[in-house]
């Protein structure tokens, strides 16, 4: 019952839809302008997050909703889940091969097999975002130097808790 909690309601709904995914589009609607090719790239997602949140924030977050009738929190139980872990929130999360270096488990001489996949759905996400940048930023210089970039990731920092520097990289 723990794990099935941490991991719906922690790790996914409040690191990936709230503590992510919310300054994510945030940031992207009000840094990047509507033709940039970066705001091209992620809107698909960002919208399909915020509708999401959209619903599950009426129907499941709600008092009396779906949350807090399956799963074994009161819904002050759950905003105060939520609250605490949102506030802990590391990034790195999404990175799963960062993650399992943080979380201890990288070669750690046993199978993790849902990691051997994630870590082959991330390359496939990665290696087809790499590409689509370097049609429009032939050296990684130019996206850097983009003013609407910049101002992108100063404001992802501010808005995700603990920020973004940890996983930016060049």
């Amino acid at each position: 019952c723990a794990a099935t909690t941490h991991v719906s309601l922690v790790r996914h709904f409040n690191g990936v839809h709230l503590a992510a995914g919310g300054p994510f589009a945030i940031a992207t609607r009000n840094c990047l302008p509507a033709a940039h090719p970066l705001r091209r790239l992620l809107w698909p997602h960002m919208f399909g997050t915020q509708y999401s949140n959209e619903l599950v924030t009426k129907g499941q977050m709600a008092p009396g909703g779906d949350f807090d009738s399956i799963f074994s929190l009161t819904h002050r139980g759950m905003c105060t889940l939520f609250q605490e872990s949102y506030e802990a929130y590391d990034l790195t999360v999404l990175d799963p091969r960062r993650d399992s270096e943080r979380r201890g488990i990288a070669d750690a001489g046993f199978d993790t097999p849902a990691l051997a996949n994630r870590e082959a759905h991330f390359d496939v996400m990665y290696a087809h975002a790499l590409r689509y940048l370097q049609i429009y930023y032939v050296a990684p210089a130019a996206l850097r130097e983009d003013p609407a970039v910049v101002a992108w990731t100063e404001t992802l920092d501010r808005l995700v808790p603990n920020g973004i520097r940890a996983v930016l990289g060049q």
